[in-house]
């Protein structure tokens, strides 16, 4: 049963994996409790300007790519407080 898990897991990781990487929308990843960028597409870097490699490390507002507004606060909150379980 461990090994179909496992199979079941990585094939769910890949498609996500493709999904991010080929959509034609911006999409980041980034840290929780920092807001770190762990991660950028394609699309993001056609939309912004910034290479991955500018990006990966530093913060959402230190590079002053995302405007944050109330409904980014919200969410983020909303996160925090309900994180996904384990």
């Amino acid at each position: 049963m461990a090994q179909k898990e496992e199979h079941s897991h990585r094939e769910s990781e890949e498609k996500f994996a493709k999904a991010f990487r080929c959509s034609p929308q911006p999409f980041t990843l980034s840290t929780l409790k920092e807001d770190r960028y762990i991660e950028v597409n394609d699309a993001f870097e056609l939309k912004t300007g910034y290479r991955r490699e500018e990006v990966i490390g530093g913060t959402l507002l230190i590079l002053h790519i995302l405007t944050v507004d109330n409904t980014f606060l919200n969410c983020v909150s909303a996160v925090r407080i309900h994180p996904a379980p384990p």
